[in-house]
């Protein structure tokens, strides 16, 4: 198959429309991956068009040929051209678009300055992105962990709750924080389950206080919320004693389909 670069901006803006939809969004990766070796000079030369919805198309389109689509392709040569992205787009959106790929593809380390920027940026969903891609790449705490701590204040529940998850992945070196933490234990039951959760992963032996907000989750009506719950429970070890009684109750709930099982497996696991 041959194709020329209207040919691929056509595509672009056809995978652009299709993004909410996965399954366009496979289907169009996939014709663009048909191209071959085609596709990736391609796709670079779309990185400078003047528009900036095919600028973070073709962008996604890179950091999505990687792998689900064909992984035979050599993106490489692209880095350079989404690391200049990252450092020079006017679009914030097509900076964050051209980080994801940058992670994807080996060879970067510019992905984190352009996703500790976007930690401040107006539009939520690219705080959104930005907290949860920070989840993803292995950054320096050095660098992430002040930026982090204030993005547990942001105005977004999503952005808080996420931020406090990633900061618990640095354990110890994340300790520093806790003390902005107090607040998030008085919000939603969700968020409340991951900050617990985070706490511990930082300070293994702050659970004094803790394990009653866990407990009160195992009464949740929410799913992933009593699940989220057990697990942190269990993790806890004999510390948790106290809730025991509960989870003997959760045991007992009715309910034979495969969702109940799940959480009463969850449950016996934690016990």
């Amino acid at each position: 198959m041959s194709a020329n670069p209207e040919h691929i901006i056509a595509q672009l803006r056809l995978l652009a429309y299709s993004l909410p939809n996965p399954v366009l969004d496979r289907c169009l990766l996939s014709e663009i991956a048909d191209l071959g070796d085609q596709a990736v000079p391609l796709l670079i030369e779309a990185l400078t068009h003047d528009d900036p919805v095919i600028r973070r198309t073709a962008a996604h389109a890179l950091g999505q040929l990687r792998s689900p689509v064909d992984d035979s392709l050599d993106l490489k040569a692209a880095v350079p051209h989404l690391e200049r992205m990252l450092e020079t787009d006017t679009d914030p959106l097509a900076r964050l678009n051209a980080a994801e790929p940058v992670w994807f593809i080996p060879g970067s380390q510019t992905v984190v300055p352009t996703l500790i920027e976007a930690l401040s940026h107006e539009d939520v969903e690219v705080r959104r992105f930005a907290v949860t891609m920070l989840g993803l790449v292995e950054a320096d705490p050095n660098d992430t962990l002040q930026p982090l701590t204030v993005a547990l204040s942001d105005f977004d529940p999503f952005v808080r709750a996420t931020a406090a998850e990633v900061l618990a992945l640095y354990g110890s070196a994340a300790t520093e924080a806790l003390p902005h933490w107090e607040g998030l234990l008085e919000e939603d039951e969700y968020t409340r389950v991951v900050v617990v959760h985070a706490i511990l992963c930082i300070d293994p032996a702050s659970t004094e206080g803790l394990v009653p907000v866990l407990t009160e989750a195992l009464c949740s009506q929410h799913r992933e919320v009593r699940q989220r719950a057990a697990q942190v429970l269990g993790a806890i070890g004999p510390a948790a004693g106290e809730a025991v009684p509960r989870l003997l109750k959760c045991l007992e709930e009715p309910g034979n389909y495969a969702l109940a099982t799940y959480f009463r497996l969850k449950v016996a696991r934690a016990l």
